[in-house]
């Protein structure tokens, strides 16, 4: 071999390496709506303040939800995906656990997944924090449901809920 070849495969073997030491937490997926810099600290701030086994049954019920969602198919609406037992699940959850469980939701909503997510999001907020949609709506200056601001102002939106739940 060459210098070069051998100069080539050291570097091929160091860039692997460095791969496969990086942690998937360290790279999270990145976000489908953009919010500002600070509104995505406050966010990451707090989903540090959730303890392990939170974030672990957050994602378990979440992500059994998403699975049923799956299972359902593409042609229900977002209404029939609510219905389910897992979804009812995800949301007595959220509604019993500390305010941590929120930002962990925020910042799956952040990312997207499911594509339906605003609706779930007004089902949470009205239900668990009724002051955050008057706020909103407030705010909006319209008769909007939170689903459909969310939709349009995710930033907000997101600052008003997180307002309310930092003020708790």
């Amino acid at each position: 071999m060459t210098k070069i070849q051998l100069l080539t495969t050291l570097l091929a073997l160091f860039i692997f390496a460095m791969l496969g030491a990086c942690s998937n937490e360290d790279y999270p997926e990145p976000d489908v709506f953009k919010v500002t810099p600070d509104l995505r600290t406050r966010i990451n701030t707090g989903i540090k303040m959730a303890s392990r086994t939170e974030k672990r049954l957050f994602n378990e019920t979440f992500n059994s939800f998403l699975h049923k969602c799956d299972e359902m198919g593409s042609e229900n609406t977002p209404y029939q995906y609510m219905e389910t037992e897992e979804y009812a699940d995800l949301k007595k959850l959220i509604l019993s656990s500390s305010p941590a469980t929120c930002y962990l939701l925020m910042d799956r909503y952040l990312k997207r997944n499911p594509p339906f997510f605003s609706f779930i999001l007004n089902d949470l907020i009205e239900t668990a924090y009724p002051n955050t949609a008057d706020k909103i709506a407030n705010r909006m200056k319209s008769l909007t449901t939170v689903q459909e601001t969310m939709e349009l102002f995710p930033q907000v939106c997101l600052e008003i809920w997180l307002d309310e739940i930092e003020s708790r």
